[in-house]
């Protein structure tokens, strides 16, 4: 069977302020997502990053270079819509995503920096998990004050939040989808999806039937968001953690259970606007894809290479993807492709469960209609990608004997 020499285990060495600080960026997840709190957060992460940088922590120069391009990136492409069109650009959109990048830039660099012990990833991601699961669940039976709640303190005036908050009541839709004080389904599967890789990582390590309630609580939150790709990315990492360590006869269930859901959803699945070519129903496949034709057709050919952030004549598109691209043109994709080479290389350095479905789920949702650099969001994505917790040897060793 195999035997795993695995670089997760509990590092004896980790900080006690590198634990502090850990906890401080997951705490800003449950700050609301306005232009005050997006400062908050970003004056937090900035506090951090100059403390760590002045103490003389070392930094990895391969990601310094890929923050160093998202944070520029907006002043580019915003600076130039500005002088194009002058008094037409929108000034707030490009304020907002220099400070957005300039978070992520920043909280990504820090991270890298912190030394965790694999036990308090597990408490934050707990601790991230539960509320929003409530939260969710309260939503998905009706519970009439968890809405106004949300009204009140986490929407703000974007007509796009609304209509997401409406989606998660009964009387507008039919099929929930509950997206917790994220509002968005899109952007709140992030934490369940996560989470369950942290959660069944544990499970390797100890298990307990705590912990198998909150894998069932993580797998449920995915579910009750009503996105296909917080399904899609949950059978994947399922199916990763089943065909890697469990025993023949969960293999088998698992592929009976998947096979009947196949059956029964599959058809209903592949006939969803997300896969519709002629449909111009908002989110299908078709839409996506006439996007780019409408970008091609109407904006500047230096927008093509620069981006259009903040341009009143360019449309955006209904994917993570083709927002870096439409908004910060082709240096965008560069730092991009650069930034998901990063998390390939890093996640492909351990060869442990909790590695590997993170190289997945990144990559998955940076293709739909989740934005993963949504910044109540992203500082528990970075801490799960970026936070160093691996301190043994970074390979499988294998004996020769057969898997029992």
């Amino acid at each position: 069977m195999y035997s795993i020499v695995d670089p997760l285990k509990e590092k004896k060495g980790a900080s006690a302020l590198d634990t502090a600080i850990a906890v401080l960026f997951a705490a800003l997840v449950y700050l609301p997502a306005s232009t005050t709190f997006n400062i908050i957060r970003l004056a937090v992460v900035a506090v951090v990053f100059v403390f760590k940088y002045y103490n003389g922590e070392e930094h990895d120069k391969e990601l310094n270079k890929v923050a160093l391009c998202m944070a520029i990136s907006p002043l580019i492409s915003g600076g130039i819509v500005f002088v194009l069109e002058a008094g037409n650009a929108s000034t707030s959109l490009i304020v907002h995503e220099i400070q957005r990048m300039l978070f992520c830039a920043m909280l990504i660099i820090t991270v890298k920096t912190l030394n965790l012990n694999f036990r308090i990833i597990y408490i934050i991601t707990v601790l991230v998990l539960v509320p929003n699961f409530i939260i969710q669940v309260l939503q998905y039976f009706q519970v009439g004050s968890v809405f106004s709640f949300i009204e009140n303190n986490y929407v703000f005036a974007d007509e796009g939040e609304f209509t997401h908050l409406d989606l998660a009541r009964e009387e507008y839709n039919d099929s929930l989808r509950c997206g917790s004080i994220f509002i968005n389904p899109n952007v709140c599967m992030a934490i369940p999806l996560f989470s369950l890789v942290v959660l069944l990582h544990q499970d390797r390590e100890k298990k307990s039937i705590i912990n198998y309630a909150l894998i069932v609580c993580a797998a449920i939150s995915c579910l009750i968001t009503g996105s296909r790709t917080a399904t899609v990315a949950m059978a994947i990492i399922l199916g990763i953690y089943v065909f890697r360590y469990a025993n023949f006869w969960s293999k088998f269930v698992f592929v009976i259970a998947a096979g009947i859901i196949a059956v029964r959803y599959g058809s209903e699945l592949l006939t969803t606007r997300a896969f519709q070519l002629d449909s111009m129903d908002s989110g299908s496949l078709g839409v996506k894809i006439n996007q780019y034709g409408w970008y091609f057709s109407n904006a500047s050919v230096l927008y093509w290479v620069t981006g259009s952030l903040g341009s009143q004549v360019v449309t955006t598109f209904d994917s993570e993807i083709g927002h870096i691209y439409g908004w910060f043109g082709v240096f965008g994709i560069y730092w991009y492709i650069q930034y998901y080479k990063y998390i390939w290389k890093r996640c492909n350095e351990m060869i442990v469960f909790y590695n590997k479905p993170l190289i997945y789920i990144s990559l998955l949702i940076a293709f739909t209609a989740s934005v993963l650099l949504c910044m109540p969001i992203y500082p528990f994505a970075a801490l799960v990608l970026f936070s160093n917790i691996d301190t043994g040897n970074s390979t499988e060793e294998t004996s020769t004997e057969e898997d029992e």
